[in-house]
C-alpha cells in the first residue's frame, strides 16, 4: 500500500513596484454572493477605495463588483500593494459583517494580482474588467452596468470614486464614444479563456497562441 502526498506548489511572490498597473481579483467566501444588497456592498467597497486612495495613495484605473467577486486595474506609485489590499479587506470584512451580523469570512482566499508589464495586452485586461457583467447576461453593454467605474463615467449611475484614467487613454488613445465601441466589442472565447489563465499569475507578459494587433500609443507622453 503507498501513501501519496500532493503538496500544492506555492504562489510565486509578487515582485512590487511603482510603474505598472495590477489586475487584481478576489472572490467572496465559498463564491457565496457578499451576504448583502449589491447597493450595500457597493457602497462599503467605493467608501474604502476611497480611503486607501488618499491615505495609501493607491490610484484606481478601473473597478467592477459583481455578486460574488471584483475585478480592480491599479497602481501603487510606493510599492505598497500587500498594505493596501490588507487594509481594504479588512476593512470591508468588517463593515460587511457588521451590515449583515455575521462573523464568517468575507473573502474566500487571499487576492490575486497581476503586474501588467506589456502594454500591448493593456486593452486587453480593461476589456476583460468592464465586460465581466456582460458575459454574465446582467447588462447588454458594459457601461449600462451601475456597479462599475465606467458607468460612473459616462453618466449613467453616480460615481463617487476618484479615477484615473491614463492607462484608458494609453491603451484606447482616445476616451469618447469610440472608446466605448471599442471597449464593447467582445473578445473570441479562446482568447477570454487564455487571457483568464494568464491573469492568474504575477505577472502579465506573454499570452502563449494569440497574436494580438500593436497598440498605436506612446507610452511616454500619453494623450491628455
Amino acid at each position: 500500500m503507498y501513501l501519496c502526498i500532493y503538496k500544492r506548489m506555492p504562489r510565486k511572490k509578487l515582485v512590487l513596484q511603482s510603474e505598472r498597473p495590477y489586475h487584481i481579483f478576489c472572490k467572496s467566501n465559498n463564491s457565496e454572493w457578499f451576504f448583502v444588497s449589491k447597493p450595500q456592498a457597493w457602497k462599503v467597497f467605493t467608501d474604502f477605495l476611497n480611503y486607501v486612495i488618499e491615505c495609501y495613495n493607491f490610484r484606481l484605473h478601473a473597478f467592477v463588483l459583481m455578486s460574488n467577486h471584483y475585478h480592480l486595474l491599479g497602481s501603487t506609485p510606493d510599492c505598497n500593494l500587500p498594505h493596501i489590499m490588507n487594509r481594504l479587506h479588512t476593512e470591508i470584512s468588517y463593515a460587511i459583517n457588521d451590515i449583515a451580523n455575521r462573523k464568517n469570512h468575507v473573502f474566500g482566499t487571499r487576492y490575486r494580482a497581476c503586474e501588467i508589464k506589456n502594454l500591448l495586452y493593456l486593452e486587453n485586461v480593461i476589456k476583460y474588467i468592464y465586460q465581466n457583467p456582460v458575459e454574465e447576461g446582467l447588462c447588454q453593454r458594459a457601461e449600462l452596468y451601475s456597479y462599475s467605474t465606467l458607468s460612473g463615467l459616462y453618466g449613467h449611475s453616480k460615481l463617487n470614486l476618484k479615477v484615473d484614467r491614463m492607462y484608458d487613454e494609453m491603451a484606447f488613445e482616445t476616451i469618447d464614444i469610440q472608446y466605448l465601441t471599442n471597449l464593447n466589442q467582445l473578445s473570441g472565447s479562446k482568447e477570454k479563456l487564455l487571457l483568464k489563465k494568464a491573469l492568474q499569475k504575477t505577472q502579465l507578459v506573454k499570452i502563449p497562441d494569440i497574436n494580438y494587433q500593436p497598440l498605436n500609443f506612446n507610452a511616454a507622453n500619453p494623450k491628455k
